[in-house]
């Protein structure tokens, strides 16, 4: 898991964040690409991008002490990582993130597709897949 806009928050956090998506699968790729020259198994890798508040802090007591993120940000992109299988792609994002990308030529291959119902929300909610 990785944030942005930790600890300050700026314009380019969502953009930073499908960047980054990006640079992980492809480099994933590259290893892939390497591995199966010597016939050794692949690794896979998929990522849920999603854009809203979250908790971070030290949690816990002395004895076991962690620092964490938590919210409800942090649960909608684990279950969009999750949807990457529904959805037979490396990378979903949220409208919440994609909105905020618009301008920044990041959009590439990512297609919209239909509205996701994920547990824990009410709605469904828009998502891109790559």
């Amino acid at each position: 898991m990785a944030t942005f806009g930790t600890p300050h928050v700026s314009p380019s956090d969502c953009a930073n964040a499908i960047a980054a998506a990006r640079d992980i699968v492809d480099g994933i790729a590259s290893i892939n690409a390497e591995l199966a020259a010597s016939k050794a198994p692949e690794v896979s890798i998929s990522v849920g991008v999603h854009f809203g508040s979250a908790i971070l802090g030290n949690i816990g007591s002395e004895r076991r002490l962690e620092f964490a993120t938590l919210g409800d940000a942090v649960n909608v992109a684990s279950r969009l990582e999750a949807a990457t299988r529904e959805l037979g792609c490396r990378i979903v994002a949220s409208d919440a993130v994609m909105s905020r990308v618009a301008d920044s030529g990041l959009r590439g291959n990512f297609r919209s597709v239909p509205n996701l119902s994920l547990r824990g929300r009410a709605a469904p909610i828009g998502v891109w897949a790559a």
